[in-house]
């Protein structure tokens, strides 16, 4: 049986919180990371928390760049295919 919720133990110098996350609204994807992080010890600390919030927009950025790129490279190319066409067509 599988679970829509996800329990992440965050510790800080406060204590342990235990928050429960619900996976319903999140990708498999998104799922997988947050579990693989979450569930690698009993609890995180603040500092990991943050550490990791960081490195995913960072990869999120770096997607998003990568993304904006062969936007443009696939623009071009479509722009050569009907350049390639109207010559096709007038030969």
């Amino acid at each position: 049986m599988t679970t829509n919720k996800l329990q992440a133990t965050i510790k800080s110098k406060d204590g342990v919180r235990v928050f429960n996350l619900t996976l319903n609204s999140m990708s498999q994807i998104t799922q997988d990371t947050l579990k693989g992080f979450f569930t690698k010890k009993d609890y995180v600390s603040l500092e990991e928390l943050l550490s990791f919030c960081i490195s995913q927009t960072e990869k999120a950025s770096q997607l998003q760049g990568q993304n904006k790129n062969l936007k443009e490279e696939s623009q071009k190319l479509q722009q050569e295919i009907e350049k390639l066409c109207s010559k096709l067509e007038n030969l």
